[in-house]
């Protein structure tokens, strides 16, 4: 066969090919969708923090002593004024009963001498002199009461109590540790925020705070402090807020996640963030158009859980690609799936 002839039947074939080739149904990649529409955002600020009794105290006694008696039990909940401990007193009160005594003779000497004078029975000075007797006496009488009384340790404020750190016959000083006392109807969370979001701040604003001890249960409260100075090492700022609490439901010293709301709710674009591309020149997205994938830069904005705000570069009721991207082009065919 001649070698012209051998190329013309070659060619024929090869064009043949092509088109059949051509004729052939193109190659979809299978992609998942998600069709933007507006929903609700409340702009907030995210932060952790920590929990603290409005009111609470380590529970010390004034004066030093020896345990007498224990009038509390560890967990229970008390008013103001409750007594806890009693020291021995013994001393003190004899004490008492003696300035006691003299302020009694001392008021009746200064009586007596009161009635005199007027007759010219006795002089000023010895008039004074009774006066001034019954005050030292007076006074003696009260430090020798406020002795007496700081035997006896009273709860400061209503709360619940910790546990016991003291037996009967201990020996304890101002600095004994008797027992802690927490009051639980409202808690403090104190929290930080960057410098940047301190005019988003404001007392009065909601707050909603999660404890991992409650994971599905939400307790809210709002703002109800703003440190007055900057934290110039973090540039940051503590901000606190009180949580109601009557129940004694959460626990000072608690981790906390906090919430702040900082404006009225906006509608907004949100779509996952797994339809999110990263380039050097910007964020993008691939949205479906007549089943061609349309690369779409997109401007995005706050993260809410596994979602972003879409702040520019999308519409209501575009579809846009959130799983199978990777695999395809800007104008690639595409097979939207569920």
């Amino acid at each position: 066969m001649p070698l012209l002839f051998q190329s013309f039947v070659l060619i024929a074939i090869l064009l043949s090919s092509s088109n059949a080739l051509a004729d052939l149904p193109k190659a979809l990649t299978k992609v998942s969708i998600v069709t933007t529409q507006y929903t609700s955002l409340e702009p907030t600020i995210i932060s952790n923090g920590t929990s603290q009794a409005a009111q609470g105290v380590v529970v010390k006694p004034e004066t030093s002593g020896k345990v007498r008696k224990i009038l509390f039990k560890s967990g229970d909940y008390v008013t103001a004024g409750t007594p806890l401990i009693e020291l021995n007193n013994d001393i003190l009160k004899a004490d008492f009963d003696l300035t006691s005594a003299n302020l009694a003779l001392s008021q009746q000497d200064y009586a007596r001498k009161k009635e005199l004078f007027p007759r010219h029975a006795i002089a000023q000075s010895e008039l004074d002199a009774a006066l001034a007797n019954l005050k030292v006496n007076t006074a003696r009488v009260g430090a020798s009461k406020a002795q007496l009384e700081q035997t006896l340790i009273k709860a400061p404020f209503s709360g619940k109590l910790g546990l016991r750190q003291v037996d009967i016959g201990d020996q304890v000083t101002p600095n004994t540790p008797i027992v802690n006392l927490q009051a639980l109807d409202s808690l403090y969370v104190d929290f930080t925020i960057p410098e940047s979001d301190r005019l988003k701040i404001a007392v009065g604003q909601k707050v909603i705070v999660n404890d991992d001890a409650y994971p599905e249960t939400p307790f809210t409260g709002q703002v109800s402090a703003i440190e007055s100075v900057i934290n110039t090492n973090a540039q940051s700022l503590t901000v606190r807020a009180e949580i109601p609490n009557s129940q004694g439901t959460l626990l000072p010293g608690s981790f906390m996640r906090v919430t702040v709301t900082t404006e009225k709710p906006q509608n907004v674009i949100s779509i996952p963030q797994s339809a999110i591309l990263h380039a050097v020149d910007g964020n993008y997205v691939y949205r479906v158009i007549k089943s061609k994938a349309v690369k779409t830069k997109v401007v995005t904005g706050l993260y809410q859980g596994q979602n972003v705000v879409i702040k520019d570069g999308l519409k209501p009721g575009e579809q846009v690609i959130v799983a199978g991207q990777l695999k395809i082009f800007d104008g690639a065919d595409v097979e939207v799936t569920k």
